[in-house]
């Protein structure tokens, strides 16, 4: 699975089998937003939300806004985060997501881990391996 996404986390492309893991068959517009926002990455996609990915979508939505501090839709994000109450009660991790088997709920795969690889800065290319469950 791949995808293109610009620094603040807007999709620029994918491949079939990046769409594939979600629910409507497409990915959303925004990744970081939904990554750390919506109920289908908390409640559904991302398995241990709380533990396993929230606070390394943190750091990651951090490291952005250092690199990019007058982005305009990173600090929106940045303000929403910071008002919603389940973020609230979490700290970031002292990095972002990287090479570490995270647990996933594919939605046509079923329950695995995935691992992280990003290429750039200007654009990110970001290879997600999935291993799925035995």
């Amino acid at each position: 699975m791949s995808y293109v996404m610009s620094p603040a986390g807007g999709l620029i492309a994918h491949n079939a089998a990046f769409g594939e893991m979600f629910s409507a068959g497409e990915p959303p517009a925004q990744l970081r937003r939904w990554g750390l926002l919506s109920e289908e990455a908390r409640d559904g996609a991302l398995c241990d939300w709380e533990s396993e990915w929230a606070p390394y979508l943190l750091a990651d939505l951090l490291l952005a806004r250092a690199r990019y501090p007058f982005e305009e839709t990173l600090l929106a994000l940045h303000r929403e985060v910071k008002r919603d109450a389940r973020l609230a009660q979490l700290a970031d991790a002292a990095t972002g997501l990287d090479d570490s088997p995270r647990p996933l709920n594919h939605a046509r795969r079923g329950p695995g881990h995935a691992r992280f690889m990003t290429v750039g800065v200007e654009v990110l290319l970001v290879t997600i391996l999935f291993d799925p469950a035995p």
